[in-house]
């Protein structure tokens, strides 16, 4: 004979609990993610500080190897020498992503390409002498 009984469910599906339920991930825990937001954020802050410090340091190199040398050179060569330590300047800056400093450099250097390149290509401008036939 056939039992009427129902059959009784297993413990865990009567608590809600199925096999699918142990492959779902556990909720992220919110103070994890805060702490490793914050700790990135630090990271970060480190990372751009020692980089501006970096910079800083090739700066005051670069400044004291142009004072050391300017003045026994002639006026082209310390002329090319500032030229060189902006260009070299400016790529350190952009490499150490440090933009409030690159963009006055870039202006110092379009001045000095500008003026080096008015200096170079100075054509003197002759006036037409009069014809005395025209008149």
């Amino acid at each position: 004979m056939k039992s009427t009984e129902t059959e009784t469910q297993h413990d865990d599906f009567a608590r809600g609990n199925s096999d699918l339920d142990r492959f779902r991930p556990a909720p992220t825990s919110k103070r994890l993610d805060d702490k490793a937001a914050t700790l990135e954020a630090e990271l970060s802050g480190l990372k751009q500080s020692f980089a501006r410090e970096r910079y800083i340091y090739l700066f005051v190199m670069s400044v004291l190897f142009v004072t050391t040398l300017g003045p026994n050179m002639s006026g082209t060569m310390l002329l090319f020498l500032i030229a060189a330590v902006l260009i070299f300047l400016i790529a350190m800056g952009k490499y150490l992503d440090f933009p409030w400093v690159v963009i006055p450099l870039e202006r110092w250097h379009d001045l000095l390409f500008n003026a080096a390149e008015r200096r170079l290509n100075r054509q003197v401008i002759e006036i037409e002498p009069e014809n005395k036939d025209d008149r």
